[in-house]
């Protein structure tokens, strides 16, 4: 599978906005975003609402919700040979206009064009230093089903070529039902899942593997 390499920006006075807004999180939320950046890692243009959403000017949003919190974290595509957004993203950061409210906040982060897994090194270092705090791994883990259903869900939608609508109508599954599976909020039964494998022209298949 492609993935795509991931940095945190860095100012001109060395700080990395985006890491430290991740950092200053609570572990059970700071698992979260880390989770829902590797989604972007994985998908990248591909990842759609509810996970990201376009804002302006080639501008992204990647979106992670926790009860009643919604944590926002704005991001770009960065082809290393054209312009890109960087310039007026630093400046709305400098100006302090990151997209925020009450109860959502938005640092800056930007993701590159992919380059293959051996160019994953930013965001892999991050991961690796935060596996090694204790209270992360245990919600990093705890969170292993819920995003294991949601990779498995947009990888098979993605590789249909089928909209949630299209999905619903095919499946007879609501989309709003779709939508809710593909962000981690619903316990689908093993009936639902064989139905939107069915929907895509595949099929499920569980595996048990060894506790870690």
């Amino acid at each position: 599978m492609q993935e795509y390499e991931i940095e945190f920006y860095d100012k001109a006075d060395g700080s990395e906005p985006a890491k430290e807004f991740i950092l200053a999180l609570d572990a059970k939320m700071r698992a979260k975003v880390v989770r829902t950046v590797g989604l972007l890692r994985e998908e990248g243009p591909s990842l759609r609402e509810p996970y990201s959403k376009h804002l302006e000017d080639g501008i992204f949003e990647i979106r992670t919700k926790f009860g009643s919190d919604i944590t926002r974290v704005l991001y770009f595509f960065v082809d290393r040979q054209k312009d890109h957004p960087y310039e007026r993203l630093c400046q709305k950061d400098a100006e302090d206009t990151c997209f925020r409210d009450r109860t959502c906040k938005a640092v800056p982060c930007r993701l590159s064009q992919p380059k293959g897994v051996l160019a994953m090194t930013n965001f892999n270092d991050f991961l690796n230093e935060q596996m090694k705090d204790p209270e992360f791994k245990a919600e990093w883990d705890a969170l292993d089903p819920e995003f294991a259903v949601i990779e498995a869900i947009l990888a098979a939608r993605k590789e249909s070529g089928l909209t949630q609508q299209q999905l619903s109508e095919r499946t007879g599954i609501a989309q709003t039902d779709i939508s809710k599976l593909e962000r981690g909020n619903g316990n689908p039964s093993l009936r639902t899942l064989q139905r939107l494998a069915a929907g895509m022209g595949m099929r499920v298949k569980i595996e048990f593997v060894p506790a870690k």
